[in-house]
């Protein structure tokens, strides 16, 4: 049988409290002796949601609903780069002064969706307090793809407000792409980490949903990038990889609205929980 080396979480030999994170490693008293709350509370193995910290699911709901709202500023600038795409691609002569107006707003609305996608990423991976903490990685990459969202955003925004290659199809070209794997790359960073709430939730069916959302911008990125040898099989279902988001958007957001909501009743709840079981002083 092979050896297995577990690597400890230092704050979890502390058994923190999950309220104010005091170490309660020590302590005999049922109750933590800097905040009053039960040491029950934060010591048991029930990882549910509403047995966590109401702060915490407060900003997470914040958070999605948050996401739920920039989702539709980004299927309003996909819908607009592919549709000047289209006319000018069929009517080159007549619709290439609307091509270079739109692509400077396009840049302006493909900042905006990136830059709301990189604060609401940011907001949703804020720590719970829990220790040990199982779902760091999920918001490490949360993290990472808000701080890349956020350069791009930056570029968009620059190009867009400036003159600087507003008639330049390769500058329009980078742009497009830049949207296509700005959707991709936040859809699977948040739903990676939305899926694994959803089972503390839990709720099977959300739990199923994501990963369908999950599979999705999969696609997408072959589409985006494709791959030489698989080239020619992906081009057959061009025309539906090329839409596909104008499918999983909607989608996100119904399920971004559910979550701000369950997260919400999660927070009320367990507010009740740490009111009920908090020592009077």
């Amino acid at each position: 049988m092979p050896l297995v080396m577990i690597k400890g979480d230092k704050k979890a030999r502390e058994k923190p409290c999950l309220r104010c994170g005091y170490s309660l490693r020590r302590i005999d008293s049922t109750h933590c002796p800097e905040c009053g709350l039960s040491t029950w509370r934060s010591l048991n193995s029930n990882d549910a949601l509403e047995w966590s910290n109401p702060p915490w699911l407060a900003r997470l709901s914040m958070a999605c609903a948050m996401l739920a709202a920039v989702q539709l500023v980004g299927l309003v600038a996909y819908l607009l780069v592919n549709l000047l795409s289209f006319k000018v691609a069929l009517h080159f002569r007549e619709w290439l002064p609307l091509w270079v107006a739109g692509l400077r707003w396009y840049r302006l609305i493909a900042a905006a969706y990136e830059l709301g996608l990189a604060v609401g990423l940011w907001m949703l991976a804020g720590e719970e307090g829990r220790h040990p903490d199982k779902w760091k990685p999920y918001r490490m990459a949360c993290r990472i793809v808000a701080g890349l969202l956020a350069v791009v955003a930056a570029w968009a925004f620059i190009s867009g407000a400036t003159r600087w290659g507003s008639s330049d199809g390769t500058a329009w070209m980078v742009g497009k792409v830049m949207l296509n794997l700005s959707i991709i790359a936040g859809t699977l960073a948040a739903f990676a980490y939305l899926r694994k709430l959803a089972q503390r939730i839990p709720s099977s069916r959300v739990v199923w949903w994501c990963g369908c959302l999950l599979l999705a911008p999969v696609l997408s990125l072959f589409k985006t990038a494709p791959i030489f040898p698989i080239f020619l099989a992906f081009e057959f279902f061009g025309t539906f990889l090329a839409y596909l988001p104008l499918i999983f958007l909607p989608i996100t957001v119904v399920l971004l609205v559910w979550f701000a909501g369950a997260l919400r009743q999660a927070s009320i709840a367990a507010a009740k929980g740490w009111e009920a079981e908090t020592a009077p002083r």
